[in-house]
C-alpha cells in the first residue's frame, strides 16, 4: 500500500512539474529562434557592408589604373617617335583631357636620365627652348641626374618643379629604381611634392613608368639599367585624388587611408570625413574592416566603419517581434497544461490500479526466465518461425529480442556444417514429441558457440500441434574441455613419435660422425699438413663436435620444453666461430651457384663469453636452412654488437645476427607455425627435414636472453633475426697463417702508381699506407669525401680506395661526383668499407665503384683488386718461377688401378665390404708410395663415404 502511495505521489509531482518544464523549453526555443534571426540578419548586413568596402577599394584602384594607362601611353609616344619633344608631350596631355577628366593629377611629366658628363649641355639645350632660368637642382655632384624636363599643365605651381632631380629624393629614388629594374609601373611612398605651396599641405605620391632606348624593355636587370632613358610620371596629392573619386562622402561607410601595410596613427593620410558631407559624431560602429591595396609595389591600408545611416537600414525589429510572439505562446500553452493537470493525474492513477496484478505476475515470470542459464523460445509449428524469445537472449547470444524475431533469423545463425542436422532434428519433434541435439550457433560478435537445443511439441485436445517450445543452453565450455582432452592425447602421441624418430635419427648420424671425428684427429697429428690444411682440419673437428652436441640437444628436447636446460658459457673467439660457419657452407653454396656473404659490423668483439655450442647450433641451423631452400641468388649473414641499454656497467653487449636469403619465402599464415615442433612451411615439407630446427633455435635464443623472429614475403625470400646477450672478454692474439703467397713489391720497370686512400679513421688509413708504401706505391690521404675530391682533382691518382661512411661528405656522394667527371670514369674507385649493419652491397655498387672490399680485409684482397683494376704484376717472397702442377680432375677408373698388385686391390675390396675404414686408410697409404695421384683419388672417395664407387672400381673384371 505504501508502495502504491509513493508511485502516486511521484506521478503527481511529475505532473505538477511538467507544465513548468514545457514552459522552460518553449521559452528556450523562442530565445534560440530570436538569436538565430538576429544572427542571420547580422550576416546579411555584414555581406552588404563588405560590398560597400569592396566598391570603395575598387574605385581607388581603378583611378590609379587609369593613371598608369595614361603614363604607359606617354611612354609609348616617346618610343614611337624616338625623340622627346616638349610640344608633342603637351599635345598628348591635351589629347587625353587630363585636366578635365582627372583634375586630381597634380602634374604629368617626363624626367630624363642625364649622365654627369652631359649635364652642362642638357641645361643649355633646355634654356634654349625658352626657359632661361632652368637649372638642375638640388646642386651637387652625382653620377646620374634625373631632372624633370617636361611637365603639364605648365602653370605657376608646376614651373617650380622643372629641373628638379627626382632621384635626389630617397623615397622617389626607391620607386624609380624599382620601376627601372622590373620594367613595371612603381608608386612611391608618401612624400611632400616639390609643387606644394603651403596652403593645404597634403601627402603626395608619384607613379613612375620607365622608358628605355629603342624599345619598352630589355632582357635582364643590367641591360635595363643600361638602356634606361627616363621616366614618365604622374604626381598627385592624396586628398585631391580621393575628392576626385568621391565627390561626396559615402553615406553607408566611413573610411581612413593609411600609408603602408598597417593602420598606424602616424601613417594616416586621409579620412572620409574630409569629403563633402562627411562627419564624425563619435558613433560606435557595428561593423569594421581593413583591406590592403597593393598598388604598383606600394601598399595602402583602408580602414572601414559602418555609419548610423547604414545601421538604420537593418531589419532589426523582426527578431524582437518573433521573441515577443514566442513568449506569449509559451505562457498560453503553460496555462492550458495547468488546467489539464488534475485530469491526467487521475487517469494515470486509475490505469495503474487496473494493471497492478498483471504487472506483478509478468515481472515474476520475466525474473524467473532471465535468471535461467538457457534461452527460452517458441516456434510456429507451421513454418518453424520464432514467435517469442526470452529477454536473456541478449546476454547469451548478444542479439535483442527484436532482432531475433525477424523472419529467418535463427536458421541463418546455424553453422554451415551443422545446418542440415539441426533442421532435421527440429523436424523430428512431431514424431517423437521431444528432441535434444547439439550444434554451433553464431553470436552477434561473429563467434560461434555450442548450444544444447531441447525442443518439445504442445498439442491441443485433438492432438494437433499448436506450438513448439524449446531452450538453447551454452555448452561451449564443455565442448572445449572435450577438445582439449583430445588435443592432449594427440600431443602425447606426437611426443612419443618424436622421441622414436629422434632416437633413430641419432643412431644414423652418430655412425658416420664417429668416423669423421676419428679421421680428423688422425689428420691433426700428421706433421706433413700445411698450415691451411691444419686450419681446415681444426674446422672439421669443431664442426663435428658441434654436430655431436646438436644431436644431444635435440635428443634432450624434453629438457628445453620443461625449462631445465642450462647455459654453459665459456670464453671463445667469435670470429673463429663465424669463419667456421662460413667455411662449412661456402662449398655447399658454391655448388648450388649461390653467393654467401658474411658481413661483420665495426666494433664486433673478437672474444666473448657465451654458450658457444648453443650459439653455433642456432647459426648452423639458420644458415643451413637458408642455403638449403635458396635456389638462386644468395645468402647474407650480418653480425653486429649493440650496447645493452639496461646494463649500467656496460659490461654486456647484445649480439644481433640476421640471416637473409633470396629463397621462396614463407606464407604469412606459416610465419609463427614454423617455430612450433614438427611444424613446417610448404617449402620445408617439399625440401624435407624434421621440423625441429627452428623450434629448438628459438628456445635456445630465448634461453640466452634474446628472441628469434622472421620477416618473409612469398617469392622474395626470408630474413631470420635473433639477438642474444654476450660479454666481451680479453683473449690471446692468434696469428693467422698465411693463405697466399706474400707480396714484396711491384715487378721492376712498372709504376710508380698513385693511390688515394680515403677514410675518416686514421688507423685505417695508416694500415693501408703501411701495406702499400713498402711495395712502391705513392700514397695520399684524405679524411672525408670533400678532401678526396680536392686531392683527386689536384693529384690525379691511378686508383682510389674509398671508405663509404664518413663525416662532411660520405663516400657514396664522393664516388658519384668522381664518376661524373671524364677523368673519374677512367679511374678505378674501390670501396673499402664495413658497410652499416643494414647497408646492402647493392647500395655501394650503385655509386659506380669498380671494386668492393669488406672490412676487416686481408692484405691479399687489397693486392688482388688493385692488380685486377690496374693490371699490376707483383714480386713474391717465394717466387721460384716454377709452374704448379695442374690438378687432375678425371674420375678414378679401373684402369688407374691396373698397375697395383692384385693382393693390395683384394685387401682394399675386403676393407670396403666390411666397412673397415681404418684398414682402408692404411692400404691407401701403401698406394701413395708408388702412385700419389691414384692414392689422392682413392682417399677422396673414402672421405666422401662413396662405398658404391669404391666397390665398383675395386671389383674384379
Amino acid at each position: 500500500m505504501s508502495h502504491d502511495t509513493g508511485n502516486k505521489q511521484k506521478l503527481s509531482s511529475l505532473s505538477r512539474i511538467a507544465p513548468y518544464l514545457v514552459l522552460a523549453v518553449m521559452l528556450a526555443l523562442s530565445v534560440w529562434f530570436w538569436r538565430f534571426l538576429a544572427s542571420a540578419e547580422k550576416t546579411k548586413a555584414r555581406a552588404r557592408f563588405d560590398r560597400y568596402c569592396n566598391g570603395i577599394s575598387h574605385d581607388i584602384a581603378e583611378r590609379l589604373n587609369a593613371y598608369k594607362m595614361i603614363l604607359q601611353g606617354g611612354a609609348g609616344l616617346f618610343i614611337s617617335s624616338q625623340e622627346e619633344e616638349r610640344e608633342e608631350w603637351r599635345r598628348y596631355v591635351k589629347y587625353r583631357h587630363v585636366q578635365t577628366l582627372y583634375p586630381d593629377i597634380q602634374a604629368l611629366g617626363f624626367a630624363k636620365v642625364i649622365p654627369a658628363a652631359e649635364l652642362a649641355h642638357h641645361v643649355e639645350s633646355v634654356r634654349a627652348e625658352g626657359f632661361p632660368e632652368y637649372s638642375v637642382r638640388p646642386e651637387g655632384k652625382r653620377a646620374i641626374y634625373t631632372p624633370i624636363v617636361f611637365l603639364e599643365p605648365l602653370d605657376v605651381r608646376n614651373r617650380r618643379a622643372l629641373g628638379y632631380d627626382l632621384s635626389s629624393e630617397p623615397v622617389l629614388r626607391t620607386a624609380m629604381e624599382r620601376a627601372r629594374d622590373t620594367d613595371m609601373p612603381a608608386m612611391s611612398a608618401s612624400v611632400k611634392l616639390v609643387q606644394e605651396t603651403g596652403e593645404e599641405v597634403q601627402a603626395g605620391y608619384v607613379i613612375f613608368v620607365p622608358m628605355y632606348a629603342g624599345r619598352m624593355a630589355s632582357g635582364n636587370v643590367e641591360e635595363r639599367r643600361a638602356a634606361l632613358k627616363g621616366y614618365v610620371y604622374a604626381a598627385f596629392r592624396i586628398k585631391d585624388l580621393l575628392r576626385g573619386i568621391f565627390p561626396e562622402a559615402p553615406r553607408e561607410v566611413a573610411f581612413q587611408l593609411y600609408d603602408g601595410d598597417k593602420a598606424l596613427p602616424e601613417a594616416l593620410v586621409f579620412e572620409s570625413r574630409d569629403l563633402k558631407g562627411g562627419s564624425d559624431n563619435g558613433h560606435r560602429p557595428r561593423f569594421s574592416a581593413q583591406k590592403s591595396l597593393e598598388l604598383y609595389g606600394h601598399t595602402w591600408t583602408l580602414a572601414f566603419h559602418s555609419t548610423p545611416y547604414f545601421e538604420a537600414m537593418e531589419a532589426a525589429h523582426l527578431p524582437r517581434i518573433v521573441l515577443a510572439t514566442g513568449l506569449a505562446i509559451s505562457i498560453l500553452f503553460f496555462l492550458l497544461m495547468r488546467s489539464q493537470q488534475n485530469v491526467l493525474i487521475k487517469a494515470k492513477a486509475l490505469a495503474d490500479d487496473l494493471s497492478k496484478e498483471l504487472r506483478e505476475s509478468e515481472q515474476r515470470l520475466i525474473y524467473l526466465i532471465t535468471m535461467s542459464p538457457a534461452v527460452i523460445y517458441t516456434l510456429d509449428p507451421a513454418d518453424f518461425s520464432l514467435k517469442w524469445v526470452s529477454p536473456n537472449v541478449s546476454d547469451i547470444l548478444g542479439y535483442t529480442e527484436k532482432e531475433v524475431l525477424e523472419p529467418g533469423w535463427w536458421e541463418g545463425r546455424l553453422h554451415p556444417e551443422d545446418r542440415e542436422q539441426a533442421l532435421a532434428a527440429s523436424s523430428a519433434v512431431f514424431a517423437t514429441g521431444r528432441t535434444v541435439h547439439e550444434y554451433r550457433f553464431q553470436r552477434k560478435d561473429g563467434t560461434f558457440i555450442w548450444v544444447l537445443d531441447e525442443l518439445r511439441v504442445i498439442r491441443d485436445d485433438q492432438g494437433q500441434p499448436v506450438e513448439l517450445v524449446g531452450s538453447w543452453r551454452d555448452i561451449t565450455a564443455r565442448k572445449q574441455a572435450e577438445a582439449d582432452r583430445i588435443a592432449r592425447q594427440a600431443a602425447e602421441e606426437a611426443n612419443r613419435a618424436k622421441s622414436v624418430f629422434l632416437a633413430n635419427m641419432s643412431h644414423e648420424i652418430r655412425t658416420p660422425l664417429n668416423a669423421i671425428l676419428g679421421f680428423a684427429q688422425i689428420l691433426d697429428r700428421d706433421a706433413s699438413l700445411a698450415p691451411r690444411q691444419k686450419e681446415m682440419v681444426h674446422t672439421i673437428q669443431r664442426s663435428g663436435r658441434h654436430l655431436l652436441n646438436l644431436i644431444n640437444d635435440v635428443l634432450d628436447m624434453s629438457k628445453i620444453e620443461a625449462g631445465r636446460l642450462e647455459l654453459n658459457p665459456t670464453d671463445f673467439c667469435l670470429h673463429d666461430l663465424l669463419d667456421d660457419v662460413e667455411m662449412m657452407f661456402r662449398s655447399r653454396a658454391q655448388a648450388k651457384g649461390l653467393q654467401l656473404l658474411m658481413e661483420r659490423a665495426d666494433g664486433l668483439p673478437r672474444y666473448i663469453n657465451a654458450d658457444e655450442a648453443k650459439l653455433r647450433q642456432v647459426l648452423v641451423n639458420l644458415v643451413g636452412n637458408a642455403v638449403k631452400f635458396t635456389k638462386a641468388g644468395g645468402v647474407a649473414v650480418r653480425v653486429r654488437a649493440d650496447a645493452e641499454p639496461d646494463d649500467e656497467n656496460a659490461s654486456r653487449l647484445r649480439l644481433v645476427v640476421e640471416v637473409e636469403d633470396s629463397g621462396p619465402g614463407i606464407a604469412e599464415e606459416d610465419l609463427e607455425r614454423i617455430f612450433e615442433p614438427f611444424q613446417q612451411s610448404a617449402a620445408g615439407r617439399d625440401a624435407g627435414g624434421t621440423g625441429l630446427g627452428l623450434a629448438v633455435s628459438r628456445r635456445l635464443v630465448e634461453l640466452m636472453g634474446g628472441s628469434l623472429t622472421v620477416q618473409s614475403e612469398l617469392g622474395k625470400g626470408s630474413c631470420f633475426r635473433f639477438d642474444v646477450l654476450v660479454t666481451p672478454v680479453e683473449g690471446p692474439e692468434k696469428e693467422e697463417a698465411l693463405k697466399t703467397r706474400q707480396v714484396v713489391g711491384l715487378e721492376p720497370g712498372t709504376g710508380p702508381f698513385r693511390i688515394l686512400v680515403v677514410d675518416d679513421q686514421k688507423d685505417n688509413r695508416d694500415l693501408l699506407v703501411a701495406l702499400l708504401e713498402p711495395l712502391g706505391f705513392e700514397i695520399r690521404e684524405a679524411a672525408n669525401g670533400q678532401e678526396a675530391l680536392e686531392l683527386f682533382e689536384a693529384w690525379s691518382p691511378h686508383a682510389v680506395l674509398m671508405d663509404m661512411r664518413m663525416p662532411v661528405m660520405d663516400g657514396y656522394e664522393a664516388t658519384r661526383r668522381i664518376k661524373a667527371t671524364e677523368q673519374g670514369r677512367a679511374t678505378p674507385v674501390i670501396a673499402v668499407t664495413a658497410t652499416g649493419f643494414t647497408d646492402a652491397m647493392e647500395k655501394v655498387m650503385a655509386t659506380g665503384v669498380d671494386g668492393y672490399i669488406r672490412k676487416p680485409f686481408r692484405p691479399e684482397e687489397i693486392f688482388a683488386v688493385l692488380g685486377k683494376c690496374l693490371g699490376l704484376r707483383y714480386v713474391y717472397a717465394d717466387d721460384t718461377g716454377q709452374v704448379p702442377e695442374e690438378a687432375d680432375i678425371r674420375p678414378l677408373t679401373r684402369e688407374d688401378l691396373a698397375a697395383l698388385p692384385e693382393a693390395l686391390r683384394q685387401d682394399m675390396r675386403l676393407a670396403v665390404d666390411t666397412g673397415d675404414m681404418v684398414k682402408l686408410r692404411a692400404l691407401i697409404a701403401q698406394v701413395e708410395a708408388t702412385d700419389a695421384r691414384t692414392a689422392r683419388k682413392l682417399k677422396n672417395l673414402a672421405d666422401q663415404y662413396d662405398y658404391e664407387t669404391l666397390s665398383r672400381i675395386l671389383e674384379k673384371k
